[in-house]
């Protein structure tokens, strides 16, 4: 084996390490999801348990101030789909390219490791994936909307509630609208970062399979 066949040994093996460590960080940071939904199921549980505790005691703001943890939790969940999309198209669009040119550069490699363009085509594009999309997205959405939603039915149909609106219940709604704007965000911007990982390289992809 000559010294420039090493040398490209060694290099391929590096990329395939790397590409190992960023499908391994992905799988961590689809568990960190998972820790974010149980958090949000212990929270509405809380709640639910503490319901009547609230209105004995009249401590209806912390209906908004759940809202507004609700809101973090759920664009801590969109974080990490945000950074699962930077890393798989890193992986995708550079490391799976240099591996390519590694191991031959001609189009017979190019359907190597592509799994991004297999799952934009065979799935993303897919009406079961956009329903799993919207029902994945509603459920993140109710959590945050029920409480506030019970605290201004509170204030404005019954007697709970004093109709003035005082600093801290000011202070809380301001921050509902701005979590609640950001989760609208994310909620749009995430499938369409999906999307884009295999952006260029699907039609190229379907012409090897077809």
């Amino acid at each position: 084996m000559s010294i420039d066949d090493k040398t490209q040994d060694h290099a391929l093996s590096i990329m395939l390490t790397e590409f190992q460590l960023i499908r391994a960080e992905m799988m961590e940071r689809l568990k960190m999801q998972k820790q974010v939904e149980r958090l949000i199921l212990i929270l509405i549980g809380t709640l639910i348990a503490g319901a009547a505790f609230i209105v004995q005691h009249k401590i209806f703001i912390i209906l908004p101030f759940s809202t507004v943890v609700f809101c973090i939790l759920t664009i801590s969940f969109f974080e990490q789909d945000i950074n699962i999309t930077v890393l798989a198209g890193y992986a995708h669009r550079v490391l799976r390219v240099e591996i390519c040119n590694n191991v031959g550069g001609n189009d017979e490699y190019d359907t190597l490791m592509s799994w991004e363009a297999f799952r934009k085509k065979a799935f993303l594009k897919s009406a079961i994936s956009k329903y799993l999309t919207l029902n994945r997205t509603t459920l993140l959405y109710i959590p945050p909307i029920l409480p506030v939603g019970m605290f201004l039915y509170l204030k404005y149909y019954t007697s709970y509630i004093a109709p003035e609106w005082e600093k801290i219940e000011i202070a809380s709604m301001l921050a509902v609208v701005a979590g609640l704007i950001s989760i609208v965000y994310f909620a749009v911007k995430v499938p369409k970062l999906y999307n884009d990982i295999a952006k260029d390289e699907v039609d190229h992809f379907t012409t090897h399979l077809s």
